[in-house]
């Protein structure tokens, strides 16, 4: 259950993260100390997890491992800590003693680029680290991608998410357990999908699952020939829409016009998930990133992921309507300029979506 939990959130199976290797967790990479680091951490992990209102101290985290390995326990501890994935958060009692644990300690300050949730998060987690931080958000608002559009008639009440909605594996991102912390309920997306037709009418549910089975079929069929054509020719690509085109064809598949409206819901329902028309994913490589699937349910907030943003801006400094035209890297840090005034730190993040940069 332990090593579950630890994939759910990213972490390998059987070796380290490049962020673990760059900390020297272990002194030898691989072997039996290695093995034992990864069996510390994913209890601590888990430990931690169970309960995400608390703070897990060192000594709790190492009552149910051996003395011998008090070393390990002090690696993994400090690492997880570091990397905010235990004791962060929004939790009153994770606050209290973080404030306590870095009050007074004189670090280097950033300027955070960007008040989008990562912008909120990560400013969070480096003032729990003891850093001075200033944050700088281009519209006049935080948020990001995150905007809720509330909505009123006839003595009703509704939210809409106009940007980011679900939350993709709630054991794996850290909104998860905020959620839990800050006491949002979670809402699970269901996992029936019923499909109508124009009209308004529902589908013919015998049409809608034959026409999935049909799907589904073809698209094994593309990824057997995918890996035989990998392993005879080694560098054999073609777009993924040619190749189920070519099989939907052969096995006369979605002949009716029904039938094949159906199957371009499907299709469309591919591209919406690789964010890409078929005819531009590659058909070798399309998947690749599904072994790192985010574990658990897909879930919304009811009324909105606005509700997070108010929690983690807190009483972050957050300069609006700042938008960053420059960064000036020197020996002595850097320099962030808007068209206002600029900003001058020891470091900075830049959290802005890649569309953006």
């Amino acid at each position: 259950m332990e090593a579950l939990i630890a994939i759910s959130v990213s972490f390998p199976v059987d070796s380290l993260t490049e962020e673990e290797i760059e900390a020297n967790v272990v002194s030898v990479i691989g072997g039996p100390e290695q093995s034992n680091y990864i069996i510390v951490r994913n209890h601590i992990l888990a430990r931690w997890r169970s309960y995400v209102n608390a703070r897990l101290t060192f000594d709790q985290a190492l009552e149910a491992i051996r003395s011998q390995h008090k070393t390990l326990v002090e690696s993994a501890y400090s690492f997880l800590l570091e990397h905010g994935y235990i004791n962060s958060g929004l939790a009153p009692a994770v606050i209290k003693i973080k404030s306590r644990l870095f009050d007074g300690v004189e670090k280097a300050n950033v300027v955070v680029i960007g008040a989008g949730l990562e912008g909120l998060v990560a400013a969070r987690q480096l003032v729990f680290l003891g850093f001075k931080v200033v944050v700088l958000e281009g519209r006049e608002r935080c948020g990001g991608l995150v905007k809720t559009k509330r909505m009123s008639g006839r003595g009703i009440l509704a939210a809409a998410d106009l940007g980011g909605s679900v939350l993709t594996g709630v054991d794996a991102i850290s909104l998860g357990f905020l959620a839990q912390q800050i006491g949002l309920p979670l809402h699970k997306v269901r996992d029936i999908c019923p499909l109508y037709l124009p009209d308004g009418k529902a589908v013919n549910k015998d049409v809608d699952s034959k026409v999935e089975s049909s799907f589904n079929r073809i698209l094994d069929r593309v990824c057997k020939l995918r890996q035989a054509m990998i392993e005879e020719v080694k560098s054999v690509d073609v777009p993924l829409g040619t190749a189920l085109e070519a099989f939907r064809r052969a096995f006369k598949v979605a002949e009716d016009p029904q039938e094949r409206m159906l199957l371009d819901w499907h299709l469309a329902n591919l591209e919406y998930g690789n964010a890409s028309l078929m005819s531009s994913l590659s058909m070798a490589y399309w998947d690749q990133d599904d072994p790192y699937e985010m574990g658990g349910d897909h879930c919304f907030i009811p009324g909105g992921n606005e509700r997070f943003v108010k929690d983690l801006a807190g009483d972050l400094l957050i300069f609006y309507g700042r938008t960053v035209e420059g960064i000036l890297y020197g020996s002595d840090g850097v320099l962030v300029y808007t068209g206002r005034q600029e900003f001058r730190g020891n470091m900075a993040l830049c959290t802005v979506p890649l569309g953006v940069l």
